[in-house]
């Protein structure tokens, strides 16, 4: 089988986001599946994957010919179901991807995201185009208004969400398969579930908690909004109640700042270590008792809550933060769920100053995410529906 893959904005060297993890993972699947070539629209880099062929890899000057205005809203409520009215193209980016088309056979194209899909001008090869949408497109529109500055916004946004949903349905009834990281948001005959796995390679021996500094973890970009969103409430709202109880626990963030003033702010609270990001994050997560997942908003699932139960460490989460795993972790037995700030001090607490639950929590835990999510898993999966 020959396959392109075809990538935009995300980096096939290194897993410096969750976006890029899921990238990566997914050359890993394609390269044991059949020949697969990479064109790249991104910073020019080494690719992380072994046995694939990068025909182009570059950045692109953008293409501004399109701009937002009253009347492009206007066409998007009156064309529902066209893609780039939602999605603008690229014409430099489809004319690149179109001369490789012509020149090879291949049997299957591959993209991330519906947008990268419009961007470089895949849709009109539908019969062989297999989009890995990994976090529904509504969801992410509707997760958007919590920040609308106003309620006519507010309501655009949603109006705006239920016409993208119109579009995708459209786009992937005509596509050869689509994969999403939600069970919960597979509707069509040819999507399959499949899910985030974390790259980290994992502790297969017990954790002494009572050795482990006090530390709390959170682990995110900040150029993700939901991470963005839900730090600034852990540190405003939950925080202050832990150290109350815990006067010596230290929250420990990591992850990429694009907002140096915000990371110095972060840095300036008793008790914050604001690191920004960091090449060895496994060694963060074994110089922390605990993680926590304090999102409230978003359109995948998890992979910071993923990576804690690999390495074998207790977490806190809202329900939020733990969608779309209901079906493989327990509240109570595989993490703690907290629906209130105070519910989520009082659990970060209990992980904090109890280590015998520590232990039994992270090794049910650890359990199961071995079992449900990982790498060999994540490429049967790719390979099986390709073959289909």
């Amino acid at each position: 089988m020959n396959i392109l893959f075809v990538n935009s904005k995300l980096s096939i060297g290194k897993t410096d986001s969750g976006g890029a993890v899921r990238t990566i993972m997914m050359l890993k699947a394609l390269s044991l599946t059949g020949n697969v070539d990479v064109i790249s629209f991104h910073e020019r880099e080494r690719c992380a994957v072994e046995g694939v062929n990068v025909i182009y890899n570059g950045l692109l000057d953008s293409d501004h010919s399109h701009k937002e205005s009253r009347f492009g809203k206007l066409m998007q409520l009156l064309d529902p179901k066209n893609p780039y009215n939602y999605y603008e193209k690229n014409a430099g980016k489809e004319e690149v991807v179109d001369s490789f088309v012509k020149k090879g056979n291949y049997d299957v194209i591959v993209v991330r995201y519906y947008y990268q899909a419009c961007e470089c001008g895949l849709l009109k090869y539908a019969e062989r185009l297999v989009i890995d949408v990994d976090d529904s497109p509504r969801e992410s529109i509707r997760s958007r208004a919590v920040c609308a500055g106003s309620w006519r916004n507010r309501m655009f946004i949603r109006i705006q969400s239920v016409l993208v949903q119109k579009m995708v349905d459209k786009v992937s009834r005509g596509i050869k398969l689509s994969f999403y990281s939600n069970p919960d948001q597979v509707k069509y005959r040819n999507s399959r579930y499949l899910p985030n796995v974390s790259p980290v390679s994992g502790l297969s021996g017990n954790v002494d908690f009572h050795k482990v500094p006090e530390r709390i973890l959170f682990v995110g970009g900040m150029g993700y909004y939901p991470n963005r969103i839900g730090l600034e409430h852990f540190v405003q709202k939950i925080f202050p109640i832990i150290r109350l109880k815990v006067p010596d626990v230290r929250f420990r963030v990591v992850g990429k700042f694009f907002d140096l003033e915000l990371m110095n702010r972060y840095n300036a609270i008793a008790g914050v270590e604001c690191v920004g990001f960091v090449e060895d994050i496994e060694r963060e997560y074994e110089n922390c008792r605990m993680v926590v997942v304090p999102i409230y908003q978003g359109a995948g699932t998890s992979i910071k809550a993923l990576e804690a139960m690999k390495m074998r460490r207790p977490l806190v989460s809202t329900p939020f933060g733990m969608r779309g795993f209901g079906a493989y972790f327990l509240p109570d037995k595989d993490f703690l769920l907290a629906e209130t700030d105070e519910e989520f001090a009082e659990k970060a607490v209990d992980l904090l100053i109890d280590p015998e639950k520590n232990h039994a929590i992270s090794d049910s835990a650890c359990l199961n995410v071995t079992r449900h999510f990982s790498s060999e898993s994540f490429c049967d999966i790719v390979k099986s529906a390709l073959s289909e």
